[in-house]
């Protein structure tokens, strides 16, 4: 994931709405999860098609950085998805995730600098693939 900025409220539920009525479609690749701990939500892992591409997301709230956490929702995640190769994005900047991809198996294939958008501040982005 690139360096993402804060959304407002309204934007933030859009977003899960829109999420909500793919995953109710049955679009292909789409899937949203809640990522819990000890019945705590920490935060949220899916995937989705993206320019034709699989892919995969997730979110780590801060208080739960440093504990595995994701790593393992992400590894949950790839054993109930079949379908190959999957893609992930990641600012270079980020080792955490970075680690999180590549302990699951994940190979950096590209780097690029990415401008600022409206959603993310501009950064060099690394693309990830399992094959």
């Amino acid at each position: 994931m690139a360096m993402v900025k804060a959304r407002s409220r309204e934007a933030f539920d859009a977003t899960w709405e829109r999420i909500g009525e793919q995953v109710a479609r049955g679009e292909r690749g789409v899937v949203a999860k809640a990522i819990t701990l000890d019945s705590v939500l920490c935060g949220s892992i899916g995937s989705l098609v993206n320019e034709g591409e699989l892919s995969v997301g997730y979110t780590i709230g801060k208080a739960w950085w440093g504990r595995g956490i994701a790593t393992r929702a992400l590894g949950l995640l790839l054993e109930q998805m079949r379908e190959r190769p999957v893609h992930a994005t990641t600012a270079a900047s980020n080792v955490a995730s970075r680690r999180v991809l590549e302990k699951n198996a994940f190979v950096a294939i590209s780097s690029q600098w990415s401008p600022e958008t409206e959603r993310y501040l501009a950064c060099e982005e690394v693309k990830f693939v399992l094959r």
